[in-house]
């Protein structure tokens, strides 16, 4: 099995399910929509972006990440799992198509 693969496993694999977080719905989809957009336009390390995404919507620090870990073992984000994700890089999403929030309340 290739090394990046197990890596993003077991990167991923807590994250599978929803981070406990005491945001309410509307806030959730202002997080991912923010996250989103930041991910899609910008080269900026992953963590980097996290973290500039709580600040501007005054959530608590790893917040962010959480989510995007979440939205990627989810595949709300798809990414080729092939290469090891690595929040000190910028991550970059396959296609182009248009990516929502959907069902993450």
């Amino acid at each position: 099995m290739p090394s990046a693969l197990v890596k993003n496993y077991r990167l991923l694999q807590e994250y599978l399910e929803q981070p406990e977080i005491s945001l309410e719905a509307h806030e959730i989809n202002a997080l991912v929509d923010t996250l989103t957009e930041k991910i899609r336009q910008d080269e900026t390390e992953l963590r980097t972006i996290a973290l500039n995404c709580v600040q501007q919507l005054g959530f608590a620090k790893g917040t962010s990440l959480a989510f995007a870990y979440h939205l990627i073992s989810t595949h709300h984000w798809p990414v080729d799992f092939g290469i090891a994700i690595n929040p000190g890089k910028p991550l970059h999403l396959l296609n182009g198509n248009t990516i929502r929030s959907g069902g993450l309340q």
